[in-house]
């Protein structure tokens, strides 16, 4: 997905850190910025959309294969008040 080229990029160039510091840990990154570590997936997942809404960002668990998902599963929809 071409959108997350940049955020992709930045996590491979820190994979190497993230896996001695943070291994197991899941990664929120958001426009090249490794926003924080956390202990699961809902966990920055609340932090992604909180903070970024419905826009793009990598959420993924330190040391584990990336693996494609369906587009239903990567993206979902958040009402607005």
């Amino acid at each position: 997905m071409a959108v997350l080229d940049e955020e992709i990029a930045l996590y491979e160039e820190m994979r190497a850190y993230l896996e001695r510091e943070h291994g197991g840990a899941w990664v929120l990154i958001h426009q090249r910025e490794l926003v924080g570590t956390y202990h699961s997936y809902e966990d920055a997942d609340k932090v992604a959309v909180s903070r970024y809404g419905r826009g793009p960002c990598l959420i993924r668990k330190v040391g584990d294969k990336p693996f494609p998902l369906p587009a239903a599963v990567r993206f979902r929809y958040v009402a607005r008040d």
